[in-house]
């Protein structure tokens, strides 16, 4: 299983706690730590390394009790190129290197929420 389906899971499992922990805990009063709190984001990429150029799909998940209300998804892909938009998008890394990749993402209710990935990019034999 790929590091990014491990890191899925686990999110997925902390996910699951919280709201265990807040149906336990907080029985028959408003959760107000979901209505202000902050949205727990999980991101994926597909492949997360390989050789230069690389075409990169990335995905990224909003995942809480409530469902986000109309989310926005900002990726950064550390390497000075510009900022996208979307929930997919697609990136190409031209030169060698390790990025971090970062996923902002913002409802329309002010929550906010982001997780980041690793790509590697290795260089093509010969050059």
């Amino acid at each position: 299983m790929e590091r990014n389906s491990w890191r899925l899971i686990g999110l997925l499992a902390i996910a699951a706690i919280s709201l265990v922990g807040c149906a336990t805990f907080g029985a028959g009063e408003p959760n107000q730590a979901v209505a202000g709190g902050r949205l727990l984001v999980a991101a994926s990429a597909e492949p997360d390394r390989g050789n230069a150029p690389l075409k990169v799909q990335f995905e990224a998940e909003v995942y809480e009790g409530d469902e986000a209300v109309k989310p926005t998804f900002e990726w950064d892909f550390g390497d000075g190129s510009k900022k996208k938009r979307g929930q997919r998008v697609e990136h190409t890394f031209r030169k060698p290197g390790s990025y971090t990749v970062t996923v902002e993402v913002t409802d329309a209710s002010g929550r906010r929420g982001r997780d980041e990935l690793e790509i590697t990019v290795e260089p093509l034999f010969g050059n």
